[in-house]
């Protein structure tokens, strides 16, 4: 019995999430930083710096979800080899 399925390919796609996981809090983290940086004050100030720390954390938070399913395509990748490992050893006995 053959299982289908590409752990490889699974494990490329998780390095990719991975990768743009990187982006997103960098990019997260220099959004952050125009928002403290920022030397003007006043009600439209204190707006500019919540919106701005909104953005942040919603990058982050992207940034996590990607990694979440990075891991969950990790683990995927693993079980699946285990199960082809196993049918290829049944097929043979």
């Amino acid at each position: 019995m053959e299982l289908d399925g590409d752990p490889v390919g699974m494990r490329e796609l998780a390095a990719r999430l991975r990768a743009e996981a990187d982006r997103l809090g960098a990019l997260g983290d220099s959004v952050g930083a125009v928002g403290s940086t920022t030397e003007f004050v006043g009600p439209a100030a204190d707006r500019f710096r919540d919106g701005v720390g909104g953005s942040r954390q919603a990058l982050q938070g992207h940034a996590a979800e990607l990694l979440d399913l990075a891991a969950t395509l990790e683990g995927s990748a693993a079980a699946i080899e285990a199960a082809q490992a196993a049918a290829a050893q049944a097929a043979s006995a």
